[in-house]
């Protein structure tokens, strides 16, 4: 069963992040091999990393209003649904100020037998996870929930197995998920379209900087660097001439830091900052494509300096 989001609640958007450390609480170890994402939307803003060997996927369960899944690494959300394990986050409004996760937790299963469980740490300091185990006959499932408080909203983290045996055998993946979870803030606001929490950015650029800085320590990034310098060289003299005429005095230095799908396609253009040449380069970059990374999700930096 999937836990939905109940009627009223905002829908989440998962902004798909390069790996980042962060210390975990209680002295564990860092996310800094994990793929992250930030979850946002109406009155929070949280990050959470995939388990090590499982699969971040924002698109699968869209249609449901479901952003951010994960499944094992070498199989599909169907396949390990039917027959292993899958996890999930999802949100829910706070009945009211005085709401608690109990009272959630009625809300959302009011015939289930749940089986309290642990409590587990998270990389926010300001509260831990809340775990519930739900019987079988409740939902033909083997399933735990890690309730997760903050200002307005409830998170939920659930993990889903076919058997015991597969509920047992990935319990570890599930900690290790709530472990990651990191509240940013209770500030996000939606107008026509979402707003950023205030240091969604900022936790951006680091995550990708850092990414950079980690392939260009390999020889294959090196190569890959070079590659990708001698092919942009090639298609953008026009476009950056056509771009900085078009910026009147904002010619000012910027880094572009570009995140490349294994097929090559262009994903993602963060800009430091952002001036009207690296708006007018983000735009024309999105519709391309460039060589085939080493790796998927593959981030790249592009640094300009424009010399009248």
């Amino acid at each position: 069963m999937l836990r939905r989001v109940a009627a009223g609640s905002a829908v989440m958007l998962v902004a798909m992040l390069p790996t980042f450390a962060t210390p975990q609480a209680g002295g564990g170890k860092s996310t800094e091999d994990a793929n992250c994402g930030i979850v946002y939307g109406d009155a929070h803003a949280f990050t959470v990393c995939a388990p090590k060997g499982w699969v971040l996927d924002n698109t699968i369960m869209h249609n449901q209003g479901i952003y951010a899944v994960f499944y094992p690494t070498g199989t599909t959300w169907n396949r390990a649904k039917e027959n292993g394990t899958v996890m999930y986050v999802n949100t829910t409004r706070k009945l009211g100020d005085n709401a608690t996760v109990a009272e959630d937790t009625l809300r959302h299963a009011p015939a289930a037998k749940i089986i309290k469980g642990e409590v587990i740490p998270t990389q926010d300091g300001d509260g831990d996870a809340l775990v519930q185990k739900f019987e079988h006959g409740a939902f033909d499932r083997f399933e735990a929930v890690a309730y997760l408080d903050s200002p307005k909203i409830i998170v939920m983290v659930v993990m889903t197995s076919a058997s015991p045996d597969t509920f047992n055998r990935d319990y570890p993946a599930f900690q290790e998920l709530v472990k990651s979870y990191r509240f940013l803030s209770s500030t996000v606001t939606f107008g026509h379209a979402a707003q950023q929490p205030p240091d969604w950015e900022a936790e951006q650029l680091k995550a990708a900087r850092k990414a950079v800085e980690k392939n260009m320590l390999t020889a294959e990034g090196h190569q890959y660097d070079g590659k990708f310098g001698t092919e942009f060289g090639k298609k953008y003299p026009a476009v950056m001439k056509r771009c900085t005429e078009a910026a009147g005095n904002d010619t000012g230095a910027f880094d572009l830091f570009l995140r490349v799908d294994e097929d090559g396609k262009v994903k993602d253009v963060l800009m430091a900052p952002a001036t009207k040449v690296a708006v007018c380069l983000r735009q024309q970059l999105l519709q391309d494509e460039f060589p085939p990374p080493p790796g998927p999700s593959y981030w790249v930096n592009i640094n300009m300096s424009i010399q009248p």
